[in-house]
């Protein structure tokens, strides 16, 4: 279970958004603006260490992270604690 210092830690960072009407997404609501909000929130981030670019975070995140998800979901599935409806 996550705890408030949980979330604290994970979503430290991303208070540096400006997401005020008179900051840079303040007046923008196109998918390419959710797009460049994404990838601000992934860069200011303290918990995946604040990559240098939002294509650092994405090649990192798919070489490192996604197979130990994807491995951990499938372990889950064989012991039959997991129950994916799709």
């Amino acid at each position: 279970m996550l705890s408030v210092e949980d979330y604290e830690r994970i979503l430290s960072g991303i208070e540096k958004v400006d997401f005020s009407t008179e900051g840079e997404f303040g007046k923008t609501g196109s998918v390419g603006s959710i797009n460049k909000i994404k990838e601000a929130i992934i860069l200011k981030l303290k918990y995946i260490n604040e990559p240098s670019s939002y294509q650092d975070f994405e090649i990192l995140y798919k070489n490192k992270y996604l197979p130990i998800f994807n491995a951990a979901l499938h372990n889950l599935k064989q012991n039959g604690q997991l129950n994916l409806v799709i």
